[in-house]
């Protein structure tokens, strides 16, 4: 085993001590070297320029294969199929008894794609049972919570902040600014007019993009020339970008071919789309700039990649529009809405969770009034995938707070641009 691998079993044994015992040495350090062999075989085949040296390949090869085998073992042991499930795994498989896993994306969508106007009167057809659902998601949380103290940590939400790599120092400036963060995205919304009465209705997601009068690229293709001209290293490595229509978003370094994967949602408009790539090829820097540094960023963790995108982010909407840029505060509001509720629902399960989910939305943006809110039980992520965007929400507020601190203007408002 190289030297610079040997902290990879360091970082992985104690997960592998717990799910193998005894065995958990042996199987790691195979799957390590196993994994060197195959990285080194790998990176002579890869066309040139490699976005990487063969140091960092190795180590994010060899990161991801001891971290897959491990997740899917995990995945394997709470399967609902198994006879012999744990708490958590019970309080799932309830919950997706009363509301199966692969129909609520189907409800959301045919839900949040009809007018405005008929939402409601499409949710009250569904008709949820709420009671017992709310019920069965509280349990969720709460098993949740147990697994979580039983790992060490005071609950999922203490786990998470672990989990993510999220420094404490950052945790700590993200309840101090949180607030302020707030306010200075509802001062600096963009004035797109009288809103509609029903824009911070229950079954609305509030939209300023779609409220602009103009907007700066006809095509995705602008969106990645702009982003091009920006940032030279994607200029360098341009064969090695692909971009892909898709059913969701997200950019994936596939380690094979040293390739960036980039996928855009084709079921949103041009204007989420544009923001969406705008998003994935801040990854692309990202990565690309740590690569230069000789890190995998897998190592520097989920929140260290979310921060450096935000700021990239930021920086890349200013450039292209002082509209654009204000439009894109209502997505982070709606952002800490989603991460606000989740914190105080891990911090006390038993309560209101549609009065809970609508005033969290209030403290958001100003001038809403919602009372209930019950929309949160066809969230996925919220009921499958809880604080997955935490390290967004903090990034967001950590970013903005430094201007916002300093007392700069708006106009004065500057990022960093993150070129290597």
């Amino acid at each position: 085993m190289q030297s610079q691998t040997l902290f990879i079993f360091t970082e992985y044994f104690p997960q592998y001590k717990q799910r193998f015992g005894n065995l958990a040495e042996k199987k790691l350090n195979r799957i390590i070297l196993r994994a060197e062999a195959e990285a080194k075989l790998a990176y002579k085949k890869l066309s040139k320029p490699q976005t990487c040296s063969l140091k960092v390949y190795i180590e994010l090869w060899v990161r991801r294969s001891v971290h897959e085998y491990i997740t899917s073992r995990t995945l394997k042991a709470i399967s609902p199929n198994k006879t012999n499930q744990d708490a958590y795994s019970q309080a799932l498989q309830n919950f997706f008894y009363h509301l199966p896993l692969q129909l609520i994306p189907h409800i959301y969508k045919e839900i949040f794609d009809s007018k405005l106007e008929v939402r409601k009167k499409i949710w009250e057809k569904i008709n949820l049972p709420t009671e017992k659902l709310e019920i069965a998601f509280i349990d969720i949380v709460k098993t949740r919570n147990q697994d979580a103290l039983e790992r060490g940590f005071k609950d999922e939400l203490e786990f998470v902040w672990a989990n993510k790599k999220i420094p404490h120092t950052e945790e700590q400036k993200f309840i101090k600014n949180l607030d302020k963060v707030l306010k200075y995205c509802n001062q600096n919304l963009p004035d797109t007019g009288k809103l509609p009465n029903n824009f911070y209705s229950v079954f609305n997601l509030p939209c300023y993009f779609c409220r602009l009068p103009e907007f700066p690229f006809k095509n995705l293709d602008g969106v990645r020339k702009f982003m091009f001209e920006q940032y030279t290293c994607l200029e360098k490595f341009k064969d090695k970008i692909i971009v892909k229509d898709s059913d969701r978003t997200d950019m994936c370094y596939e380690k094979e071919n040293d390739t960036f994967q980039i996928r855009i949602n084709k079921n949103f408009n041009l204007r989420h789309q544009s923001l969406f790539l705008i998003h994935e090829l801040g990854h692309v820097v990202d990565h690309l700039n740590k690569f230069s540094n000789e890190i995998d960023p897998m190592k520097a963790g989920k929140y260290s990649g979310e921060k450096a995108v935000k700021e990239i982010e930021m920086h890349t909407l200013q450039k292209i529009s002082t509209q654009l840029y204000q439009a894109n505060l209502a997505d982070i509001l709606l952002l800490l809405r989603l991460t606000i509720f989740e914190i105080e629902l891990y911090k006390k399960p038993e309560q209101d969770l549609s009065k809970l989910y609508a005033k969290t939305f209030n403290r958001c943006f100003n001038g809403a009034k919602q009372k209930t809110n019950p929309t949160y039980l066809i969230n996925e992520n919220i009921i499958a995938n809880p604080f997955s965007s935490l390290p967004h929400a903090v990034a967001a507020v950590n970013v903005l707070k430094e201007p916002l601190l300093s007392k700069q203007r708006f106009s004065d408002l500057r990022f960093p641009d993150n070129s290597p």
